[in-house]
């Protein structure tokens, strides 16, 4: 899964330049508490970061129903049609629908993974903050409790791991059409980035 996640990046990695001269690496959490400290910041990426990270408590089970919906297709298929394809019972079309199904899901397999290697720049308390915050969707109250900080601060630790995650993307070439070119046929993912990306320019 990871050989094939690194090979994705590794594809994509000439589809966006950024200015890195633009860009201030985050060396002191506490210097960059809010996005406006970034001279220059792209809210397109940070909504893609902020919507893998929303989503990816999802992605386990929708891998599941894939499969599912996946051996139901075959099954219907017939093992025979399958390899000789039946014209008349449309068995192409039914291949054709499960590899675009297992294409599917090796996408989302590599997002959770990407995820993974996302948040792997984190210390130990900014993931505890994301499990809670976007994984398990706890109040602000209930992260500032279970974190031992005050309510006000939970905006601020946001702010600042957002803007840490947006770093790191950057430095692995992870940019908004890396995210658009391996998620382009999941458009229940786009809705969720639409509403991010809203947001944040409302700012």
């Amino acid at each position: 899964m990871k050989e094939l996640l690194q090979n994705n990046i590794k594809n994509c990695k000439n589809v966006y330049n950024y200015n890195k001269n633009r860009l201030k690496l985050v060396k002191n959490d506490k210097k960059y508490k809010n996005i406006q400290n970034l001279d220059f910041v792209d809210l397109q990426l940070l909504a893609w970061i902020k919507t893998v990270i929303c989503v990816r408590e999802k992605l386990p089970n929708i891998i599941k129903l894939i499969d599912k919906v996946i051996l139901a297709k075959s099954s219907s298929a017939g093992s025979g049609s399958l390899i000789f394809g039946d014209h008349k019972n449309g068995t192409y079309g039914q291949v054709e629908e499960v590899l675009k199904l297992q294409d599917r899901k090796v996408s989302l397999i590599n997002l959770y993974a990407l995820v993974e290697d996302l948040t792997s720049c984190l210390k130990p308390e900014q993931k505890k903050f994301i499990e809670l915050k976007y994984y398990k969707r706890r109040t602000a109250l209930a992260v500032a409790e279970e974190l031992n900080i005050d309510e006000r601060s939970v905006y601020r630790w946001a702010n600042s791991i957002l803007l840490k995650l947006l770093v790191f993307a950057k430095q692995n070439n992870w940019s908004s059409e890396f995210f658009c070119n391996q998620l382009q046929n999941e458009g229940w993912l786009y809705e969720h980035y639409e509403k991010h990306l809203k947001v944040l320019s409302s700012k």
